[in-house]
């Protein structure tokens, strides 16, 4: 009785607490890989602060407009266009967001020029327009356009230069690969004719 319940006490504790043949099992089925990863650690430091900062600025510019419409006599056109832009920007930003994630975890070229398209065409013009106003701009409104425009700036050049890396590196892979399995069948050719 004593042995099984030892043997039973073994095997849960190799099963809770591996023993270091077991770790070095594990660690010998796992595939390494010689590929270089591309994915740009600072783009996903820029956009991970940027989601809060995003969150921060969606607020204060809804406080902001409505203690505007409500203080101010703005003109109509000013009416309309403050909010069109502000929609425009909340329906872009998180898939800006979203693409520039996805594009540089996974490496993916065409979410990853996604976010950088969206953060030139309606995301600069929008900051910028918000930089300054045409009417009752406040300090508020600025100090936030800036930060927004640095953290735009910032996304947009390294942006460029993450899709250029991720291009670079898929196409030496695609030659390379091309390349084993141009000589693979050739040297398989070979080998039959050799031994024929």
């Amino acid at each position: 009785m004593p042995l099984i319940s030892t043997n039973r006490l073994r095997k849960v504790s190799e099963a809770v607490f591996p023993s270091s043949k077991n770790i070095k099992q594990q660690y010998e089925e796992v595939a390494v890989t010689t590929t270089e990863v591309a994915a740009n650690s600072m783009i996903q430091r820029l956009l991970y602060f940027n989601v809060y900062y995003s969150l921060l600025w969606f607020f204060c510019m809804i406080v902001l407009n409505i203690w505007k419409q409500g203080t101010k006599d703005y003109s109509v056109a000013t009416r309309i266009v403050d909010p069109l832009l502000f929609a425009l920007w909340c329906v872009v930003e998180p898939l800006r967001l979203q693409f520039g994630y996805t594009g540089n975890l996974q490496e993916k070229v065409p979410q990853l020029t996604g976010f950088w398209m969206f953060s030139i065409i309606p995301q600069l013009p929008i900051i910028a327009y918000h930089l300054n106003p045409p009417q009752f701009g406040t300090p508020l409104d600025r100090s936030l356009a800036i930060i927004m425009l640095v953290f735009l700036l910032a996304e947009v050049t390294l942006g460029f230069l993450a899709i250029q890396r991720i291009i670079r590196q898929q196409t030496v892979q695609f030659r390379l690969k091309d390349t084993t399995r141009q000589e693979g069948p050739s040297s398989a050719g070979v080998t039959r004719r050799a031994q024929v």
